[in-house]
């Protein structure tokens, strides 16, 4: 069971997942090998991190605070990549990983 402080960023994280991973679904990619440019490629990580981080922190495991700090850098790489403002869909996911990295990042101080 997670700790409570860390139910919004599993909250955050799961939502970040989701709304890559239907980026992804739309965009008909599935695998790295399917990646078209930096910010696919940084949706398909930013999706892998999500994921990991829920399960850490549902986990409570000794490096949840090195993931989160990797949760964080991944999402505001992929924020700063997809942050185009020239579709609705990529900036969305963008915002979505901003959210994300700077919970994570609150809860590195």
């Amino acid at each position: 069971m997670a700790r409570e402080f860390d139910q919004d960023i599993i909250d955050i994280c799961k939502e970040c997942r989701d709304r890559c991973a239907e980026w992804l679904e739309v965009n008909n990619i599935q695998t790295s090998e399917q990646v078209k440019d930096d910010c696919s490629r940084l949706i398909l990580e930013c999706y892998d991190i999500c994921a990991y981080t829920v399960i850490t922190l549902e986990r409570e495991t000794p490096f949840s605070k090195e993931i989160c700090q990797l949760c964080e850098l991944i999402c505001e790489a992929c924020g700063n990549e997809c942050n185009t403002g020239k579709d609705s869909s990529i900036n969305s996911v963008a915002e979505i990983c901003y959210e994300t990295a700077e919970r994570c990042r609150q809860r590195l101080y």
